[in-house]
């Protein structure tokens, strides 16, 4: 079904499509988008099944902007094109559960792309795209990944990022050396680094580990672990040899324990709960090595010097319901977890921020999520995230997330759907920074489904940024359950 309407920016707009069903496992969809202003859009989308386990999705989208459309001024600072495109795959292939492969292409034409086309907000607001392949082989006790990943910078120029293809993943998970209470793992990396501007090469870690568990009156476990990081590099720039090197020793020791207790609701043996507390203290030690002179192709670069004693406590409580045929299943009702840790290779401050994760579901309709860091000197929040959801049985829908970093971020997203009648709602949806003080994007309209199909007038407005205009837009969308919308955005839940 079509979508038609009006845009400040665009013109009038008609985005049309055609579904095709080509078999039990196999559809296609094909785009024509009409702007007045803006131009023809053409795109397409097929979808393939060819078992259980292996699936994939191939997506393409083309626009050729009208010069009447087009700012000179603002394609060169937000480095657009009059030709605009996105390429898209995803797939997965399971040889055998030992044996599979992933796939992800994601190419846009210019850094701006998603942010004019996308109809997600998370795909609009993306800092990057990410395209990777990899083929995984596991068997008893090892693991071998072999990589090649590559990625685009939406938020600056391209020429200093680092690509990686290909890597090579050898894992070994901890094996008992006969004879001994010990445990023997490892971790192997090999990493070939590209890039426009800045140091390339090649890189090999190998992280290997020797662990000791030890378990005290069946309830207290000490586990001690040491190891010895070797590190080698070799650039590009130079013909033959190893240019460079790092040995890191590091040791690690954690002691925990686990409290657990069983409640049982009275007049309701179909319920009980189960609360563990999970105490843990952790130490951490890794000397002091100089590693300015080696290349910086990421974290594993540069690992600081740790002298630190963390310690933590997480609570959980996880219900147990029982269905009319006696089966049961478990829902995780609260997750708590706190903790902080002790550097004491300062005297300066030697307290970190002192964190908090939580999580809940104390029904099946809310859901909450939070986590924080809290500055225990200056007594300040350094860090807050929170979500909020609930939806009900009738399909009301509420979301409100808060995002909180000191002097970076602060910025209110709200979603929410009522159902007003059996076949008929309303949406809303904003975007506010905060920080900025300013609104992102604001999106509310209607929802009418009588049966199997339904229609959906929304207004979406977007405030003049750096490079854009205000942007105020309407749409009738028409759409087939089962199928989805076609055209437009996805406005409603």
């Amino acid at each position: 079904m079509p979508s038609v309407g009006s845009s400040s920016s665009e013109g009038f707009n008609f985005n049309n499509a055609y579904f095709w069903a080509i078999s039990p496992n196999t559809d296609a969809t094909c785009y024509l988008d009409l702007a007045s202003r803006k131009g023809v859009g053409i795109g397409g989308e097929y979808r393939y099944i060819t078992s259980e386990t292996s699936h994939g999705r191939i997506y393409g989208y083309f626009i050729s902007e009208k010069n009447e459309y087009r700012r000179e001024k603002y394609d060169r600072l937000l480095d657009r094109e009059k030709e605009r495109w996105n390429i898209f795959y995803q797939g997965k292939k399971d040889f055998d559960q030992d044996l599979f492969a992933r796939f992800k292409i994601d190419l846009v034409s210019d850094r701006q792309f998603f942010k004019d086309y996308e109809s997600q907000t998370t795909r609009r607001t993306a800092e990057r795209t990410e395209t990777s392949a990899f083929l995984t082989k596991h068997w008893k006790g090892f693991s071998l990944v072999g990589d090649i990943e590559y990625n685009k910078d939406l938020l600056k120029s391209n020429s200093t990022t680092v690509q990686r293809y290909p890597q090579i993943f050898f894992t070994g998970i901890p094996h008992l050396i006969p004879k001994t209470p010990l445990y023997f793992n490892f971790d192997s990396t090999y990493n070939n680094f590209s890039r426009d501007k800045g140091q390339e090469g090649d890189r090999f870690d190998f992280n290997p580990r020797v662990m000791l568990p030890l378990l005290f009156k069946e309830k207290f476990l000490f586990q001690s672990e040491v190891g010895l990081r070797q590190t080698l590099y070799f650039y590009t720039s130079d013909d033959e040899g190893l240019d460079d090197s790092r040995s890191l020793f590091h040791f690690r020791s954690e002691l925990s324990t686990k409290f657990m207790k069983i409640y049982q609701r009275k007049g309701n043996p179909r319920f009980k709960l189960r609360h563990t507390i999970e105490p843990e203290v952790i130490y951490t030690y890794v000397p002091d090595k100089g590693q300015d002179d080696l290349p910086l192709y990421d974290e594993v670069d540069r690992i600081e010097k740790q002298n630190r004693i963390a310690y933590a406590i997480t609570n959980r409580l996880v219900g147990k319901y029982y269905r009319p045929n006696n089966t049961s299943w478990e829902r995780e009702i609260l997750f708590l977890r706190l903790g902080q840790y002790f550097d004491t290779t300062t005297s300066h401050d030697p307290f970190s921020n002192f964190f908090l994760e939580l999580r809940s579901r104390p029904t099946q309709f809310w859901y909450i999520k939070s986590n924080l860091e809290f500055d225990v000197y200056d007594q300040e929040l350094e860090v807050f995230n929170t979500l909020f959801r609930f939806q009900d049985r009738r399909g009301d829908f509420l979301r409100l997330e808060y995002r909180f970093s000191k002097d970076r971020l602060e910025e209110i997203d709200t979603h929410a759907k009522l159902k007003i009648f059996n076949d008929f709602g309303i949406f809303f949806k904003n975007r506010h920074n905060r920080h900025e003080n300013r609104t992102l994007e604001t999106i509310f309209g209607f929802d009418y489904y009588p049966q199997c199909w339904g229609t959906t007038l929304s207004w979406r407005i977007r405030p003049a940024t750096e490079g854009r205009d205000r942007e105020t837009k309407f749409l009738i969308e028409f759409y087939l359950k089962g199928i989805g919308k076609v055209g437009g955005f996805g406005a409603g839940d």
